[in-house]
């Protein structure tokens, strides 16, 4: 200013002086200067991103119920069968054919239970049967020797003892009778065996030699051979 008077300027970013009473206005911001992207070097090229690329690094969202990916495979349409086809499954398993020359191979199931010959089982049970009815009438003849001298007398109670027990070693023999299986049988007959062949031991053997002692050891022996070969033995 000069005597008073402001000089008058020329420069646009002069703001210009507000009126007088008025405020001043605010400053505006600097605007940045633009910036512009460098030339590319010579002789390189940028390469165009294709078509449909995302630079998000996501797929592009499909319609719903599409694969994402391209099938190998795509669904064809139905298809009738040719004429003559079987499924896999529709044929029948092939038999095993073996291999010419190999051994036969192991089986290992169980055989099956062969049943005795007829005569075989007769014969065991004949003789059985003989046994046992001779042990019965060797006993009788044993435990009434000598006559003048019986064990019935002398050793009545083993007398009695031992007969009882000849007598119920006939159960193989006589116990369909009552309804007894061979099996409950034969171990009643054993019993009985088991208790004859006792007296022989404690009453007959001191004695062996004598007529008395040779009946009352031919009887013991009959029950046991008669208790081996009847039907149900369990040895």
């Amino acid at each position: 200013m000069v005597g008073g008077v402001e000089p008058m300027t020329n420069d646009p970013t002069s703001p210009a002086a507000p009126p007088p009473g008025q405020p001043a206005p605010a400053p505006q911001p600097a605007q940045p200067a633009p910036v512009y992207p460098a030339p590319p070097a010579p002789g390189y090229a940028t390469a165009e991103p294709a078509p449909g690329y995302t630079p998000t690094g996501e797929a592009p969202a499909q319609p719903y119920g599409q694969p994402a990916y391209p099938q190998a495979y795509p669904p064809q349409p139905d298809q009738q069968p040719a004429a003559g086809y079987r499924p896999v499954d529709a044929y029948p398993p092939a038999a095993h054919q073996p291999v010419p020359g190999a051994p036969p191979a192991a089986s290992w199931s169980v055989p099956p239970q062969v049943p005795a010959p007829a005569g075989t089982t007769s014969t065991a049970v004949t003789v059985a049967r003989l046994a046992q009815v001779a042990a019965v009438v060797l006993m009788i003849v044993g435990l009434s020797l000598p006559l003048d001298n019986t064990a019935w007398a002398n050793n009545t109670a083993w007398a009695v003892f031992a007969m009882l027990a000849v007598i119920v070693q006939l159960a193989p023999m006589l116990g369909s009778s009552f309804g007894w299986t061979e099996e409950r049988s034969w171990t009643v007959g054993a019993a009985a065996t088991a208790s004859t062949v006792a007296f022989w031991v404690l009453v007959v053997a001191p004695g062996v030699s004598s007529n008395q002692g040779f009946f009352l050891t031919a009887a013991t022996a009959c029950a046991g051979a008669g208790c081996w070969f009847s039907p149900g033995n369990r040895w």
